[in-house]
């Protein structure tokens, strides 16, 4: 009903070149700086990984010519892994959970670099909506050539624990036997979210809130041949500026992450899944995890973990005993 009353007004041709000039001037102008930080440069846990075991770099080629870079974590297991790292990451940032997996024969792991970051494809950039959920099926089904009976656990942390409850609640959502969603980006106003301590705020990104409005109307029309302008600029400590994806466009910031009605994700879910979080978590309050979903899957269960924060998820020996436990 909306867009039919747009799209009346628009026939008018004065209207139709003011919005035009106005969704124009959103888009070419609505940018803005990334705010000064109070924290150190390269004040990172990542920064005191070993890298020194990182497996190489494999690709997993599709018939169109793309590829998607993964590192692999062999187990002689019936259990595959696939591992899916958070914002502005890449699979590196996943080598002390998949390594410990895979030196405890645990699971055999595949860890990812998600399209548009680390070594798969342009970095930031997606070529459409909806592509990350299409890929990420491709490189299941490869992997199912070479290990047709073993059963698959998908494993997302933070923002990529966010896609994972995308993927789970999608038409591919049934292709993995389950799934583990460590401390997962829900939406930026979620009741799960944290407020800053007074003082102690910290603005780690750039918000381009103009042009967003402007691609999102442009989206309403099916017109999507913009979407992949920056509308989100991160601040990448110093020394990982190449390993890093510092800006993220349209496209990709609307795709790895939730549904906005992430609801509906959870009440699509179609396997077990468990949503582990820190109780120590920075950025969260885990037991809101509960309170916001629990309602709506009964397929869905929770573990918080007390004393762990928002990285030991992926980096604590401790915290992955507890993930173990509760895996199907």
């Amino acid at each position: 009903m909306q867009k039919r009353t747009i799209m009346k007004l628009l026939a008018v041709p004065g209207v139709l070149l003011c919005f035009m000039l106005i969704i124009s001037c959103l888009i070419i102008f609505g940018t803005s700086a990334l705010p000064e930080s109070n924290k150190l440069d390269n004040d990172s846990r990542f920064n005191t990984v070993d890298y020194t075991t990182l497996p190489p770099q494999s690709y997993f080629t599709f018939d169109n010519g793309s590829s998607i870079c993964y590192r692999e974590y062999p187990a002689a297991v019936d259990k595959i892994m696939i591992y899916i790292h958070g914002i502005t990451g890449s699979s590196r940032n996943m080598h002390v959970i998949a390594e410990y997996m895979s030196n405890h024969n645990i699971a055999h792991g595949i860890a990812l670099d998600m399209p548009g970051h680390g070594d798969s494809g342009e970095k930031g950039k997606l070529d459409y909506i909806g592509q990350l959920e299409d890929d990420i099926s491709e490189v299941i089904r490869q992997i199912r050539i070479n290990y047709p009976q073993k059963r698959m656990t998908i494993i997302g942390f933070s923002m990529g624990g966010g896609f994972a409850i995308r993927f789970a609640g999608s038409e591919y959502g049934s292709m993995v036997h389950s799934y583990i969603f460590l401390a997962p980006f829900l939406h930026q106003d979620s009741p799960i979210k944290k407020p800053p301590e007074p003082g102690n705020e910290d603005q780690e990104m750039s918000v381009y809130l103009p042009r967003i409005i402007g691609l999102s109307t442009l989206n309403l029309f099916t017109i999507t041949c913009f979407n992949n302008l920056p509308i989100i600029e991160y601040r990448i400590p110093s020394m990982f500026q190449e390993d890093y994806t510092s800006t993220y466009s349209y496209n990709l910031s609307e795709n790895f992450r939730p549904h906005r009605d992430y609801i509906g994700d959870i009440r699509n879910l179609k396997v077990f899944a468990v949503l582990i979080a820190g109780e120590n978590d920075e950025g969260i309050i885990a037991s809101k995890y509960r309170d916001e979903l629990a309602h709506y899957s009964k397929q869905l269960t929770f573990e918080f973990i007390p004393g762990a924060n928002h990285f030991d998820l992926v980096l604590d020996e401790k915290v992955f005993e507890r993930i173990v436990a509760a895996l199907r």
